[in-house]
């Protein structure tokens, strides 16, 4: 695996999850991962899965996209952890990088965000207290 490599090799490594193919590649990783984990990092970027994919497959052909509706949800955990959190650190990077992919690159003309802290119904659907 180039990640047991690099990280043998003293060098950083970025991995899109999955971690591993297996749980025995993964924990081979472990060994070569310092104790404060500064060598490697897992990432996710949801431009590489199939629903997203999928969307850019049913935009193609289709005039420029003109307006994006994203919504982020939380656990409401997350919420009482930060109660002061604003919305537009709520937008994580991969959810930038889909609107630009679907943007075909060129600079949105505005940008808004909001946020709605409903902790009574996420509470209602068992996500948690």
């Amino acid at each position: 695996m180039l990640a047991s490599q690099i990280l043998a090799a003293g060098g950083c490594v970025l991995i899109e999850k999955p971690l591993a193919p297996s749980l025995a590649e993964a924990q081979k990783l472990n060994a070569l991962v310092a104790e404060d984990s500064a060598n490697l990092m897992l990432g996710h970027v949801a431009l590489f899965g199939s629903e997203f994919r999928g969307l850019q497959a049913n935009l193609a052909g289709r005039s420029p996209t003109r307006f994006i509706d994203a919504v982020r949800h939380r656990p409401v955990a997350t919420l009482q952890a930060y109660p002061g959190e604003s919305p537009f650190h709520l937008t994580m990077v991969h959810d930038l990088v889909c609107v630009q992919a679907l943007m075909q690159g060129r600079e949105p003309s505005e940008w808004q965000a909001c946020e709605s802290r409903v902790l009574g119904f996420a509470t209602s659907w068992g996500v948690g207290d």
